[in-house]
């Protein structure tokens, strides 16, 4: 059965058919049930949990004026097109990080696909977990990591990632071009102007509350 998760208006991510709730650090655990609902206001006392602050706090879920454009562009190589929709990217930064000979926001263009190997490109390509980024090569488009088994993984202070595919609906859901329900990244700090969708923004924020349920 394929995970639904109903983005509520003005509210939380209700999730229904997932309990494979994650954090990058091995030793915490969080106390899952078959229906849960996930904050995205960024003011629960019991996060990643919602506590109905959304209410008190008056969250609007709607995106905000100012979202970056949904627009896909490619950045044709040799032997491989690099695939790129800042509309949707949570600006994890895997890619300056992982490739920098590829990646860098201070050339121009900022992607550079012939400057590493195809292989060395697929995998850093595969790490992006919001879909922003996809990859073409010998006529196979390629995007995610390949995960089948559903899960989502709260990444401290940062946005809730889910990866092996989901039936997301609700208030403000909208593919951006050239992206998959397979992995997206949602907003938990509730600032995103990209709303649901994480847009990066719990890093100027900062958004920094901790996990603790």
């Amino acid at each position: 059965m394929t995970p639904k998760i109903t983005v509520a208006k003005d509210g939380p991510l209700l999730i229904d058919g997932c309990e494979t709730l994650l954090s990058p650090d091995p030793n915490k655990k969080f106390k899952t049930r078959p229906k849960m609902a996930l904050c995205r206001c960024g003011n629960s006392k019991a996060l990643p949990f919602c506590d109905n602050s959304h209410k008190a706090c008056e969250f609007k879920g709607d995106k905000q004026e100012g979202h970056p454009q949904n627009k896909r562009r490619d950045y044709t190589g040799k032997e491989v097109t690099v695939h790129y929709n800042l509309g949707i990217c949570s600006h994890a930064a895997y890619c300056i990080t992982g490739l920098p000979q590829v990646f860098d926001v201070e050339k121009k263009p900022w992607v550079q696909p012939d400057n590493a190997s195809v292989e060395e490109v697929i995998d850093v390509v595969r790490r992006c977990p919001s879909g922003a980024l996809s990859v073409t090569a010998a006529e196979k488009t390629i995007s995610g990591d390949g995960t089948t088994e559903p899960k989502m993984i709260v990444i401290p202070n940062g946005p809730l990632v889910v990866k092996g595919g989901a039936e997301l609906t609700g208030q403000g859901v909208s593919w951006a071009e050239g992206t998959t329900s397979d992995h997206f990244t949602l907003c938990r700090c509730g600032k995103s102007k990209n709303r649901p969708f994480c847009d990066g923004t719990h890093k100027e924020a900062p958004f920094e509350r901790p996990d603790t349920h």
